[in-house]
Formats: C-alpha cells, structure tokens, sequence
C-alpha cells in the first residue's frame, strides 16, 4: 500500500465515520476496489482511532462536563449518569467482540457480506424513518425520555456489538435503538 491509497482511505473514513453509514463496511469496499490481498486491519484501526480523537476534540465540551461532575463526586447526575450508561453499553459490546472476534475478523473479508449489511443498515435506517408512526408519534422530532436508562443502555451496548460487523452502521445502530427505546432524537 502506498501513501496514495492511504490517504484515499482516510478520506473515505473522514466522510463516512460521521453519517450512518458503515465507514468500515467502506474501507473493505474500497480496499477490495484497490486490489489489497485482504483485510488491512492496523490501517483500519489507526483510521478508526483517528476517528476517536476526531470524536473527543468534538464532543470535549460534554466530556469536560462529564469529567467535572465525576471529579466533583457527582455520581447521580445526568452528566454522571450517561457516563455510567456508556460504561454499562460498552458491556454487551465487548462480550460480543471478544466472544466473536476471529469470526468477525473473517467477515472483513467478505465483500458480499458487506454490501448484505450495508443494505440491513440501509433498512434499519428507514425503520428509524417510519418508527414514530409506528409508535403512534407523529412528529418527526417527537419528544422521548432525556436520560438514558439501564435497558436502553444496555439494548444499544448490544446494537453496537452487533455493528462490530463490517457494512453495520454503529451511529446508524445506535441512532435506531436509541429511538426504539423511547429516547429524544438527539440524545439518541
């Protein structure tokens, strides 16, 4: 691989990673497209980490609150409580990417398994489309519960090991469940 395709491929990340798409489902995508033997992923994780920073330099004015209202001993607030929602989310996921992992691993391989999940997000997507009236909300912005809550929590930590698998949106994942589970759109 050379500097080219890496740089392609972190553009590809950079537009994908934010949208509810599968930015991982694309990189496979892509470096099938460019002729690469298999997966490479260090190059994913390293795209995918600089993803995270991208993340944290966005999100560091709620991570500060956070920050502050656990060092203040705030362990009941709702700064508190979404830090000890997301601890509780991460569970399911990482049983699922520790049980799962050299499974998993070998679906990067697959192109025609990606595109398979790229349409299930595609439908997942459309699902969070029409569940307010399925539900009976018909506002598009319909106004939900403003905390997450342990099985909210927990169904999202499942949703997102779920989209460990390439072509599974995690934003998009978290985005449906969130909704499912009753909560405000942009908590969500």
């Amino acid at each position: 691989m050379n500097a080219l395709e890496t740089i392609f491929l972190g553009v590809i990340q950079g537009l994908t990673e934010f949208l509810p798409v599968s930015s991982s489902g694309h990189l496979v995508i892509f470096q099938h497209l460019l002729g690469f033997k298999g997966p490479e992923l260090l190059l994913d994780c390293s795209l995918h980490l600089g993803t995270l920073l991208a993340v944290c330099a966005y999100l560091r004015s709620d991570l500060k609150q956070i920050a502050a209202a656990l060092c203040r001993g705030d362990f009941k607030g709702p700064q508190a409580s979404l830090f000890w929602m997301t601890v509780v989310g991460t569970l399911p996921a990482a049983f699922i990417g520790i049980t799962f992992r050299d499974y998993i691993e070998r679906l990067f391989a697959s192109v025609t398994i990606v595109g398979a999940m790229l349409i299930v997000t595609g439908l997942m997507l459309a699902l969070s489309g029409i569940f307010p009236a399925i539900t009976g909300r018909q506002n598009r912005n319909f106004s939900g519960r403003p905390q997450v809550g342990l099985p909210a929590a927990l169904a999202i930590g499942t949703a997102q090991g779920l989209a460990i698998v390439p072509g599974i949106s995690r934003s998009g994942m978290t985005i449906v469940v969130g909704l499912i589970c009753g909560l405000q759109r942009d908590l969500a």
